[in-house]
């Protein structure tokens, strides 16, 4: 039987060209975040980050282009996941089509 970690979190993210994110790190995340802020700050950029790490997807758009922050070549995302029983990086990098 396989034996499935019900714990799992995200521990760091770690953002590079992304959207409106030269470069952003976050660490040491608790088990409930919450993103605040005024309008266009980019708090949903942050959540589209996590989500194309996880599923591979954008809630908002399929093109690369549209996720690279203006000016740079590419865009890097990272983030760590932790349980009781593993640790887990994962990474990706998004280049213009």
């Amino acid at each position: 039987m396989l034996a499935v970690a019900n714990d799992l979190r995200i521990q760091e993210v770690r953002l590079a060209g992304f959207r409106n994110y030269r470069s952003l790190a976050l660490g040491n995340i608790g088990g409930l975040t919450i993103f605040v802020g005024p309008n266009a700050t980019g708090k949903s950029n942050v959540v589209e980050g996590i989500q194309l790490l996880c599923a591979h997807g954008s809630f908002r758009s399929a093109r690369g282009r549209d996720l690279i922050m203006w000016g740079a070549p590419f865009a890097r995302l990272e983030a760590r996941f932790v349980s009781d029983s593993r640790d887990l990086s994962v990474a990706t990098v998004i280049e213009p089509a």
